[in-house]
C-alpha cells in the first residue's frame, strides 16, 4: 500500500470538496446576468436587476431570483402607484400610458414580490414596465406568470430572466416620452436546485393569444438572436450550459 503525504491528500481533498461548491452553485445572479453588446444602463434594485435601453424606455432584461418560500407568503397587498424610477437616465411615466389603449405589463411581476413591501412597491418602477396589449397582459402573460410561480414551489429555488424584445419590431411608441410598444416578451426559467439543472425558454407576440404557454417554448439561443443578450457569457465553455441553452424539453417542467 502506497502511503500518501499528508499534505497531498489534503491538497486533494480540498481539490474535490471545492469541485464539488463549484458544481453545486454553478448558478447565481451575477454569473445568470446576460452581456449586451448594446448600451444598457444596469440597475441593481436589490430584489431584482434590470438592463434598462434608454433609446426604447424599456427594459432589455430583468433578473431576479425566486423562491418556494417567497412565493408561499403573501404578507402584503398589491401596490397601486405607478413610479418613475430616478435611477435610470430617462425613464418613462405612468402617464405616458394613458389613453393609450396599453396596459402597463410588468416585468417581474408583482405577485412574485408578495412576500414584503419594499420588494412590491420596488416592481411599480416605470423601468419595470412595459406597454403590453391588455388581452396579452391579463391572458397568457399572467398564465405564464402564474406557472413560473408553481415552478418555483416545486423546485425550490429558480432564476427568472425576462424582457422586452425591441430591435426587430415595435407597434409604434406611446405618450410624451416615446415608449417603444414591443411586438414580443420573452421569459426564461432555470431551475438551479442541484442537481437537477434545467431550463426553459418562451417568446410571445403581444399579442390575445389561444394557445397552451408550452406553444411559445423556444430555446435561450433563439432568445439570444432576437436580443442580441448573451446569456451565461463566463460559461460558453461550459457543456451543462451549453446544452441548456439550447434545450426545448418541455417534459420535465410538465
Amino acid at each position: 500500500m502506497v502511503k500518501v503525504p499528508k499534505l497531498v491528500l489534503t491538497l486533494v481533498l480540498f481539490c474535490l470538496n471545492f469541485n464539488l461548491y463549484s458544481q453545486k452553485s454553478i448558478f447565481s445572479l451575477d454569473n445568470a446576468q446576460p452581456a449586451s453588446s448594446q448600451k444598457l444602463e444596469v440597475i441593481d434594485h436589490t430584489y431584482f436587476r434590470l438592463g434598462y435601453n434608454a433609446k426604447h424606455k424599456n427594459s432589455s432584461w430583468v433578473a431576479y431570483i425566486l423562491t418556494k418560500q417567497m412565493v408561499s407568503t403573501k404578507n402584503v397587498e398589491r401596490a397601486k402607484s405607478f413610479k418613475k424610477d430616478k435611477s435610470v437616465s430617462v425613464s418613462a411615466l405612468s402617464t405616458d400610458y394613458n389613453n393609450s389603449g396599453y396596459d402597463r405589463g410588468h416585468l417581474c411581476p408583482a405577485a412574485d414580490m408578495a412576500w414584503k413591501e419594499e420588494a412590491m412597491k420596488t416592481t411599480f418602477l416605470m423601468s419595470n414596465i412595459s406597454p403590453q396589449m391588455p388581452q396579452f397582459n391579463r391572458g397568457k402573460w399572467k398564465a405564464l406568470e402564474e406557472k413560473v410561480r408553481s415552478w418555483a414551489a416545486d423546485n425550490d429555488s429558480i432564476i427568472v430572466i425576462t424582457g422586452a424584445i425591441l430591435d426587430n419590431c415595435s407597434k409604434g411608441k406611446i405618450g410624451k416620452n416615446k415608449v417603444s410598444v414591443p411586438c414580443r416578451f420573452y421569459k426564461i426559467v432555470i431551475d438551479i436546485s442541484y442537481p437537477t439543472y434545467k431550463a426553459i425558454a418562451f417568446v410571445m407576440d403581444n399579442d390575445n393569444l389561444d394557445n397552451d404557454i408550452f406553444t411559445y417554448v423556444v430555446s435561450i439561443s433563439d432568445i439570444e438572436l432576437a436580443t442580441s443578450l448573451d446569456f451565461f457569457p463566463a460559461f460558453k465553455s461550459n457543456s451543462t450550459i451549453t446544452d441548456l441553452e439550447h434545450s426545448t424539453d418541455v417534459l420535465q417542467w410538465k
